[in-house]
């Protein structure tokens, strides 16, 4: 019992390390406001940049430094909230 213990303990641990990168990741895409839509047009993909007032803006394949800010700020916020989740599992188990 004590192995799987602290294996659990471990795991608390590098989910932990974990959290902190990806809070310093949430902080610097912070200012960027709204989320990115995907769309598939004429066999080529198109981004569009959703507002808080959820409208939708077309974004140029070029402003390569948007798409990825949006991109990234899903990502994380969708990471988060699975590192959340197996957190409380685990202290539940605990």
């Amino acid at each position: 019992m004590k192995e799987i213990t602290n294996l659990l303990q471990e795991k608390l641990n590098e989910l932990s390390k974990i959290k902190t990168k990806l809070e310093k990741s949430l902080k610097k895409y912070a200012e960027t406001e709204g989320y990115l839509v995907l769309s598939d047009s004429h066999g080529r993909q198109q981004y569009y940049h959703v507002d808080q007032e959820k409208k939708k803006h077309y974004i140029s394949a070029k402003n390569t430094k948007l798409i990825t800010a949006l991109a990234q700020k899903s990502y994380d916020q969708t990471l988060q909230r699975e590192l959340l989740k197996q957190e409380t599992q685990i202290q539940k188990i605990l």
